[in-house]
C-alpha cells in the first residue's frame, strides 16, 4: 500500500492540506474511476488486482462504495479493501471538510481512524477497518460494553488539533449556524405537515435551543475531541483482534464529553425504525458509565477504582442524561435542513419530528436529575 497521507504541521501549529492529493474528480462509477484516477494514491499494486465493487446503503447522508480485490472479498484484510464515499447532497452547508481532514488525519496519527489517501470534488478515498456492526443489545453485554467504552476513552483522550482549539462546543456552534438555514416552511406539503405536526415553527425550537445552552452551558463536562455522530452502525468489531473500532468522523471536533455519551446512548433507539424504549436504563448506563472512567483512568495513569467512584458515576449519569436533551435539538435541526437539500431517500422531515417529540417527552425528568 502507499503511504497514507498525514498532514504536515507548519509554524503557529497550524496544519497545511496543500499536501493532501486532491483529484479533479466528480466520482460516478467506482471501479473505472478508482482504476483510472486514485491507483497511485492508494498503491501500484491495486493494478494488478481483479477489482470488485459493492455499495453500501446504511448510511443516510452519503453514499459508500467499497472497492476490493474480488478474489479476497470483502473478508480481507485491511489492505484488501479501499472505501470511496461520494457526499451527500447539500451535505458541504452542515460539515466542514477541511475539519473532517484534519480529524481522520488526527486520529489516525493516533491510531483510531483508517488512513486517508485523497480527496475529489464529491467525497473521499480511505482505508477500511475490517469487522462487524453490533446491535443495541449487544451493546449491553458486558465485553461489547468494554469494548465500546474503551474505545471513546481513547477518542476522548486525543488532543483537540491545534486549528480546533478555542472553538466553542460543537452542539451550540453547529445549532447556532444550522438553526439560521433550517426551513421556516417546505413547499412540500407532505413534509410541510411533518414540520407543522413535529415541531410547529422554527421560532419555538429556537426558544428551546436557547433554554438548553443556557442551562447546558453552566456543566462542569470537560471539552474533548468528541465523534458527535456516535450511532451503534458507527462501531465495528473486528473479531480476529477482538477489538472495536470508529468510523464516520465528518462531525467530530471540540465538545463536551458528555454531549458524546448522551448522543451514543441516544442512537440505541435506530434510524429507520426509531425505537426510545432501547434507550438504555439506568442501570445500563451506571455500568458503562463505570467502564468509561475506569478506562479513562487507565490512559492516564491513574488507579481506575479512585476515579470510577459511585459519586463520580452518578455525577456523570445525570450530565449525560441531560445533554442527551442537547442531542435531540441537534438532529432535530440537522434533520430540517437534510429534508431540504438530501437527495437519499428518507423522510428526514419525519425524523426531525420524532427526536423533537423524544426531546419533550425527556426534558422535565432529565433536567430535574
Amino acid at each position: 500500500m502507499a503511504d497514507p497521507v498525514v498532514p504536515m504541521e507548519v509554524k503557529h501549529g497550524s496544519i497545511s492540506w496543500k499536501y493532501l492529493p486532491s483529484v479533479q474528480l466528480t466520482l460516478g462509477k467506482p471501479i473505472q474511476d478508482f482504476q483510472r484516477y486514485l491507483l497511485p494514491m492508494v498503491g501500484d499494486e491495486w493494478a494488478t488486482r481483479q477489482l470488485a465493487s459493492k455499495s453500501f446503503d446504511a448510511g443516510i447522508t452519503n453514499a459508500l462504495y467499497a472497492v476490493f480485490d474480488a478474489e479476497k472479498g470483502l473478508k480481507g484484510s485491511r489492505d484488501d479493501v479501499i472505501l470511496l464515499r461520494i457526499n451527500g447532497n447539500g451535505t458541504d452547508i452542515l460539515i466542514s471538510r477541511t475539519d473532517e481532514a484534519i480529524s481522520l488525519a488526527t486520529l489516525y496519527k493516533n491510531g483510531l481512524s483508517p488512513p486517508l489517501y485523497a480527496q475529489y470534488s464529491n467525497g473521499l478515498c480511505y482505508g477500511f477497518n475490517p469487522g462487524r456492526h453490533l446491535s443495541p443489545i449487544e451493546f449491553t453485554d458486558p465485553k461489547f460494553m468494554r469494548l465500546n467504552a474503551r474505545v471513546l476513552a481513547k477518542l476522548h483522550s486525543v488532543e483537540v488539533p491545534t486549528s480546533f482549539q478555542g472553538r466553542p462546543p460543537l452542539v451550540w456552534h453547529k445549532c447556532d449556524q444550522w438553526i439560521e438555514m433550517a426551513p421556516q416552511k417546505f413547499d412540500d406539503p407532505v413534509k410541510q405537515k411533518y414540520f407543522e405536526e413535529g415541531v410547529a415553527s422554527i421560532a419555538i425550537l429556537r426558544k428551546e435551543l436557547v433554554e438548553m445552552k443556557g442551562i447546558l452551558s453552566e456543566c462542569v463536562s470537560p471539552i474533548v475531541f468528541c465523534h458527535n455522530d456516535l450511532l451503534c452502525g458507527n462501531f465495528i468489531y473486528d473479531e480476529d483482534k477482538d477489538n472495536m473500532n470508529v468510523i464516520d468522523f465528518e462531525y467530530a471536533g471540540p465538545n463536551y464529553m458528555a454531549y458524546d455519551i448522551a448522543n451514543h446512548f441516544c442512537e440505541f433507539a435506530g434510524i429507520d425504525s426509531v425505537d426510545y424504549t432501547l434507550y438504555p436504563s439506568e442501570a445500563v448506563q451506571r455500568e458503562w458509565l463505570t467502564c468509561y472512567l475506569q478506562e479513562t483512568a487507565i490512559i492516564k495513569g491513574q488507579y481506575p477504582a479512585s476515579v470510577a467512584t459511585e459519586d463520580a458515576v452518578t455525577s456523570l449519569y445525570r450530565e449525560v442524561n441531560k445533554f442527551a436533551l442537547s442531542a435531540h435539538l441537534f438532529w432535530t435541526v440537522w434533520a430540517l435542513i437534510q429534508a431540504v437539500h438530501s437527495a437519499i431517500d428518507f423522510n428526514y422531515a419525519e425524523y426531525s419530528g420524532i427526536r423533537f417529540a423524544e426531546y419533550k417527552r425527556r426534558k422535565q425528568e432529565f433536567l430535574s436529575l
